[in-house]
C-alpha cells in the first residue's frame, strides 16, 4: 500500500506544473541521492514569541496554529542576540560568528566611512570577512530575500548579491513568457493582493496625514508595502516551490511583511498583523509542497529572527535630534580642543532607513554608492533603531570619556550609556552608574529574559572594532523605551521583546534547552546536512 501512495506521489509530481517549468526551464535537478534528507528554513522577519501568541490566538496564523496542536511541532524561545537585528542573526546562524556587526548602522573605522546594512558594498564587505575560515550554512542550496546568500548556489533578493546586472538577468524574457503560461492564477493572485493592500495602504496613508505624520514618508510607505508585503512575497514563494522540485539539499528565505508594518505602525498594530495571513499562507504552501516532494525528505525549521519592541522616538519626547543633542554634550566639553561650537550637518538616516528597510533595492540610489568619506575631525555618530553609536576621533582620557557619557545621560536624556573605564564596562542609566555584569537587573530589569547572555553579548558589542567609543542605548527598564529613529516599532537593541523571537522545531529534534539562539539552530541543521553528504562541521 504504501509502495503504490509512493508511485501515485510520484506521478502527481510529475506531472505538477512546477515541475513541468523546472524541465522547460532546464533547471537541473540537484539531488545528490534518492530520497535524500533536505532542509527548509522559513524565517518570519521581526514576529517576536508574545506576537505569534497573540497572531495565533487572533486566527491569523491558522496553519502555524495548527502545527503546534498536531504535536508535529513545539515552539521554543530563540534569543536574538545583540544587536538584535537581521545581519547580527544571519552572520551567526549562516557562518557561525556572533556579533558580526555593532549595528545595523556603524562606522566603518578602517575606510572612514559610515555603513548601513541596507547597502549591498556594505554586507558584501561584512560577507567577505566572517565566511573566512567558517563553513557557510547554505552552500550549495538556495536563499531568497536574506541579507546574506550564506554561500548559497543559487540567490535572488539577498542584499549580498545584488547589482545592476543581477536585476537585468532576473529579467529574461523567455522565463517571463513561461511563467505567465504556466502560472498565470497564481499573477492573478498577486494582482487581487495588490489591489486589496493598494486599498488598506491608502486608507492608512490618509489617516497617518490626518494625525499629522510625514506626507512624503507615507507616500512612499504605500509603494514598500505593496512590493514587500505581496509582490516579494510571491516572488519568493513561486521560487522556493520551484528549488523543492529541483530537489536544493537546502533552502532559506525570509518574509519580511510584518518586520516592514511593525515599524511604521507598531510590532501590536492591525496592519502588521494584518500581513500575517498571507505569510500563514505561503507557510502552508511551502510545507504542502515540500511534503509532496519525491526528491527529498525535508525538514522545516520556522523561525523569526527578532522581535520589535513599541517604543517612542527620541525626536517626539525631546523636540530634536538625538545627534543633535550629542553634538551639543560634545560641544560643552573642555577637554577635548576645538570641538566647542563645532557646526556639522546632521546626516541623519531617518528618512532613509524607511524608504530602504526592505533590505534590497534601496542601495540603487545615490547613500550607496558609498564613497563620502566621513569628515568630522572630532565625532561621528550613528543612530539607526535604538542601539547607536558615538565614535571620538580625537584621543581622549577614560576620564573624559566618563563624564561625557555621564551627560549624555543627565542633559540628553539618553536612557542607558555604555563605554569601558578601567578595563571594565560601565552602565549609566537614570538611576546612577553601574558594572555591566556584576549589575545586570540594575540595567535590564529584574525579568528580562536573557539577562546573562544579553550583557556578554553587550560586551562583544564594546569589543568589536567597529564600535563606539561610547554606545547609546534606548532601553529602558521602567519606562516605554526609545529609538532614534521616526518609527513605532524598533529592534537592534537589547529589550526584552526584540530579543524574544521563536523557533518552531519538528518533533522529531528533542531539545530541553529553554532557548535557542541563531548558533544552536546552525548546529542543528548542521546535523540534518550530515545525513545527506556525511560531513560535519569542525
Amino acid at each position: 500500500m504504501d509502495r503504490i501512495k509512493k508511485r501515485l506521489s510520484e506521478m502527481v509530481s510529475y506531472f505538477s506544473k512546477n515541475s513541468w517549468f523546472v524541465r522547460l526551464m532546464n533547471l537541473r535537478e540537484v539531488v545528490e541521492r534518492p530520497e535524500g534528507d533536505g532542509v527548509i528554513m522559513i524565517q518570519i522577519d521581526g514576529l517576536s514569541y508574545r506576537q505569534l501568541e497573540k497572531a495565533m490566538a487572533n486566527g491569523r496564523t491558522p496553519f502555524v496554529q495548527k502545527l503546534i496542536k498536531s504535536g508535529k511541532y513545539s515552539g521554543k524561545l530563540f534569543y536574538s542576540g545583540i544587536p538584535s537585528s537581521t545581519p547580527a542573526v544571519m552572520g551567526e546562524l549562516f557562518y557561525g560568528v556572533k556579533t558580526c556587526v555593532p549595528a545595523f548602522e556603524f562606522f566603518d573605522r578602517e575606510d572612514g566611512k559610515r555603513k548601513a546594512m541596507f547597502q549591498p558594498a556594505a554586507v558584501r564587505k561584512v560577507a567577505r570577512r566572517i565566511e573566512k575560515g567558517n563553513t557557510p550554512l547554505l552552500k550549495g542550496g538556495s536563499a531568497y530575500s536574506t541579507l546574506f546568500s550564506g554561500g548559497a548556489r543559487v540567490s535572488y533578493y539577498c542584499t549580498d548579491g545584488l547589482t545592476i546586472e543581477s536585476m537585468i538577468k532576473a529579467l529574461n524574457p523567455f522565463k517571463i513568457l513561461l511563467l505567465l503560461i504556466f502560472h498565470i492564477d497564481k499573477i492573478i493572485r498577486v494582482a487581487a493582493y495588490s489591489i486589496v493592500e493598494s486599498v488598506l495602504a491608502v486608507t492608512d496613508f490618509f489617516r497617518g496625514i490626518f494625525t499629522g505624520r510625514n506626507f512624503r514618508k507615507e507616500a512612499v510607505f504605500i509603494m514598500s508595502r505593496i512590493f514587500i508585503c505581496i509582490v516579494l512575497r510571491e516572488l519568493v514563494r513561486f521560487r522556493v516551490k520551484m528549488d523543492i522540485a529541483r530537489g536544493m539539499p537546502i533552502i532559506s528565505f525570509n518574509l519580511l511583511g510584518y518586520d516592514e508594518q511593525a515599524h511604521r505602525r507598531g510590532p501590536n498594530s492591525r496592519f502588521a498583523h494584518w500581513t500575517l495571513k498571507g505569510v500563514d499562507d505561503v507557510v502552508k504552501d511551502v510545507f504542502r509542497t515540500a511534503d509532496r516532494s519525491c526528491n527529498r525528505n525535508y525538514t522545516i525549521f520556522l523561525f523569526s529572527d527578532h522581535g520589535q519592541e513599541a517604543v517612542a522616538s527620541y525626536f517626539d519626547r525631546f523636540n530634536g535630534s538625538p545627534k543633535d543633542a550629542v553634538k551639543r554634550v560634545f560641544a560643552d566639553s573642555e577637554t577635548v580642543s576645538g570641538a566647542a561650537g563645532r557646526k556639522e550637518p546632521d546626516r541623519s538616516s531617518d528618512y532613509l532607513y524607511y524608504r530602504s528597510k526592505n533590505k534590497l533595492f534601496s542601495g540603487f540610489n545615490s547613500h550607496d554608492k558609498d564613497t563620502s568619506r566621513v569628515s568630522p575631525e572630532h565625532i561621528e555618530i550613528t543612530t539607526m533603531g535604538p542601539l547607536g553609536h558615538v565614535y571620538i576621533l580625537e584621543a581622549c582620557s577614560e576620564e573624559y570619556r566618563s563624564v561625557f557619557a555621564e551627560n549624555l545621560v543627565k542633559k540628553a536624556g539618553f536612557p542607558l550609556v555604555i563605554f569601558k573605564k578601567d578595563g571594565r564596562i560601565t552602565a549609566i542609566n537614570a538611576s546612577g552608574r553601574w558594572d555591566l555584569f556584576d549589575d545586570k537587573d540594575r540595567i535590564l530589569g529584574k525579568d528580562h529574559p536573557f539577562g546573562d547572555q544579553v550583557v556578554e553579548d553587550l560586551s562583544n558589542v564594546c569589543e568589536h572594532p567597529n564600535a563606539g567609543d561610547v554606545i547609546v542605548s534606548g532601553w529602558d527598564p521602567v519606562r516605554t523605551p526609545l529609538t532614534f529613529s521616526i518609527e513605532n516599532g524598533a529592534h537592534g537593541g537589547i529589550g526584552k521583546e526584540e530579543t524574544r523571537a521563536f523557533v518552531l522545531l519538528p518533533d522529531e529534534i528533542k531539545d530541553r534547552r529553554s532557548h535557542l539562539r541563531p548558533i544552536d539552530l546552525r548546529e542543528i541543521v548542521l546535523q540534518y546536512l550530515s545525513r545527506q553528504d556525511g560531513t560535519t562541521e569542525k
